[in-house]
């Protein structure tokens, strides 16, 4: 389970369109992960622009780094995203509440003669 801080970095790393457009291309090949330099062909993002948004998907553990080589990529990382998404769904689930099973109404509970 996220701690709410947690929780509010994960939603705040997709809470703008750009970042969203970073994750959908991220997600489409979620095991090969991309440079810098292919993201900003792909999104058209200026270098500082693209640098901001990656850094703050990483630091909500959104995006991880892996070095191959001389090669940096950034990858999606679902594990928080998942969690997120559960914790939500508890949210939105209504509380449990056992269930109300009267005693079946009978004659004799009622007063009447047997």
């Amino acid at each position: 389970m996220l701690s709410n801080q947690s929780l509010a970095e994960t939603f705040e790393a997709l809470a703008h369109p750009r970042r969203l457009l970073i994750a959908g291309i991220l997600a489409k090949n979620p095991e090969a992960g991309r440079s810098l330099i292919d993201l900003q062909r792909v999104t058209g993002l200026s270098e500082s622009s693209l640098t901001h948004h990656v850094r703050v998907m990483e630091r909500a553990g959104v995006l991880v780094r892996q070095r191959k080589g001389a090669v940096v990529t950034h990858r999606l990382h679902p594990g928080p995203l998942h969690q997120a998404i559960a914790q939500v769904e508890a949210l939105l689930r209504p509380p449990s509440r056992p269930a109300l099973h009267p005693a079946p109404f009978t004659a004799a509970r009622a007063g009447a003669p047997h």
